[in-house]
C-alpha cells in the first residue's frame, strides 16, 4: 500500500491546512475533500490543485478507493462520524474532541477493536517540538525527576458556534492536559477539580454547566507527580494561550504564559548566600531541529507558523505510516478515550464539590 493511500479530508474550515500536509506525504497518492459548501470546495480546491471534491460524507465513506478520511468537522459530529468511517471499512483520524460522553469513548474504543481497523485523535500537543524534545531530555535522564507538571489553556470562546456556549471547560482541556501526558509517558486515573466563577443562568442552561473556568488536579498511575490543569472559556480576561510547565530535579521549563513570552529553560547555579538553596539560571528555550521526525518532503513545513511547532506534519505522519505499517497508532481509540474521559472526570468533580473521581482505563484485555 506504500505510496497508494487515498486519504479523504472533511471539513475545510480546519481542513484546509491539513489537506496540504497530505499532498506532501510520500504514502499518499490521493487526497479527496469534502464538505457541504461549495465554495468551501472550490477555494480550497483552487488553493491545492484537488479536484476531487465532495459534498457529503456519505460519498466519502461509499467510495471503495478512499483508505483513510480525516475528520475536522464540528466536534459534536466526532463520534457519530468516526463510527460511520470505521464500519465503512476506513481507517479514521479526528481532530479533538472525539466524543462528549463516556459512551461514545467507549464505542469508539469498541469499534477499533472490532474492525481492526486505525483509529487516531490528532491532539497536536501531544507532537510539538517542545513536548518531544523534553520527553527526550526526560526518558535520557538529563532532566531528572520530574517533580510537577502544570497545563493551561486560555481562549474566549464568544462569538462561536452555538454548541460552544456553556460547554464545560475541562470537556475541552485536552490542549492543556495532551503535552503533560505525552512528556511524562503516563496515564491519568483520578482527579480533583473546582470550578470557578459563574455563567449567566441562560449560558449555563445549554450545557448544564454554570463554570466559566475549571481547575483540575490530577494523579498518574505509577507514577509520584501530579499535575495541574487550567482550562477557561468566557468570562475571564486575559490573553489566549495554550501553555504548559515542568519543574523537575535538575531543569524545569515554563513555556509562555502568553502567546508572546518566550520559553524558559532553567537550571542550578551556584548555591546561595550562607550556602542556602542555589540561584537559578534562566535562558531561552528553543527546540533542536527535529526535521527527521518526518519524510524530507514535509520537513520544510514543520515550521510554518500554523503547524503547530511542527505537530500537524508529525500527526500526518503518524496516522499515515501506522497505516502503512498494520500497527495501532500512538493516540489511538483507548489513548484518546483515557485523555479525554480525564476532562469528564474533572466536570464531574467539580460538579461535587471536588470529590475525587476516578479515570476509566477502557481496557480491551
Amino acid at each position: 500500500m506504500s505510496g497508494d493511500l487515498t486519504v479523504a479530508v472533511v471539513g475545510l474550515n480546519f481542513g484546509a491546512l491539513w489537506a496540504p500536509l497530505y499532498q506532501l506525504h510520500p504514502d499518499v497518492g490521493r487526497v479527496v475533500l469534502c464538505d457541504p459548501s461549495s465554495e468551501a470546495l472550490d477555494r480550497v480546491g483552487a488553493a491545492t490543485g484537488i479536484t476531487d471534491r465532495k459534498a457529503d460524507l456519505a460519498d466519502v465513506l461509499a467510495d471503495e478507493r478512499v483508505d483513510a478520511v480525516h475528520l475536522l468537522t464540528p466536534l459534536h459530529l466526532h463520534a457519530e462520524q468516526a463510527l460511520a468511517t470505521l464500519r465503512a471499512g476506513k481507517h479514521c483520524a479526528v481532530a479533538v474532541t472525539p466524543a462528549l460522553d463516556l459512551t461514545g469513548l467507549e464505542e469508539l474504543v469498541r469499534a477499533q477493536q472490532e474492525t481492526g481497523l486505525n483509529y487516531m485523535m490528532m491532539e497536536t500537543g501531544a507532537y510539538s517540538d517542545a513536548v518531544i524534545h523534553l520527553r527526550d531530555l526526560i526518558t535520557s535522564g538529563t532532566f531528572g525527576e520530574v517533580t510537577f507538571a502544570r497545563g493551561e489553556h486560555h481562549q474566549d470562546m464568544e462569538g462561536w458556534p452555538g454548541y460552544w456556549v456553556g460547554l464545560p471547560p475541562m470537556w475541552y482541556s485536552i490542549h492543556a492536559l495532551a503535552p503533560l501526558l505525552a512528556i511524562l509517558g503516563a496515564r491519568p486515573v483520578s482527579v480533583r477539580a473546582l470550578g470557578s466563577g459563574r455563567l449567566p443562568d441562560d449560558r449555563a442552561a445549554t450545557w448544564g454547566n454554570p463554570y466559566p473556568l475549571e481547575i483540575a488536579l490530577y494523579a498518574l498511575a505509577g507514577s509520584p507527580v501530579s499535575i495541574e490543569v487550567t482550562r477557561s472559556m468566557f468570562q475571564t480576561t486575559r490573553s489566549p494561550v495554550e501553555s504548559f510547565s515542568i519543574w523537575g530535579e535538575k531543569h524545569g521549563l515554563d513555556w509562555g504564559r502568553t502567546t508572546d513570552e518566550t520559553p524558559l529553560f532553567y537550571s542550578w547555579g551556584t548555591p546561595g548566600p550562607g550556602g542556602r538553596g542555589r540561584t537559578v539560571i534562566a535562558e531561552p528555550f528553543t527546540p533542536p531541529d527535529l526535521s527527521h521526525t518526518v519524510p524530507a518532503r514535509l520537513r520544510p513545513v514543520l515550521r510554518h507558523p500554523h503547524n503547530y511547532q511542527g505537530a500537524s506534519p508529525r500527526l500526518v505522519h503518524e496516522f499515515v505510516q501506522s497505516i502503512i505499517d498494520g500497527r495501532r497508532p500512538a493516540l489511538d481509540a483507548v489513548v484518546a478515550a483515557q485523555w479525554t474521559a480525564a476532562g469528564f472526570a474533572a466536570h464531574e468533580s467539580a460538579m461535587n464539590a471536588g470529590a475525587v473521581v476516578e479515570i476509566p482505563a477502557f481496557d480491551v484485555s
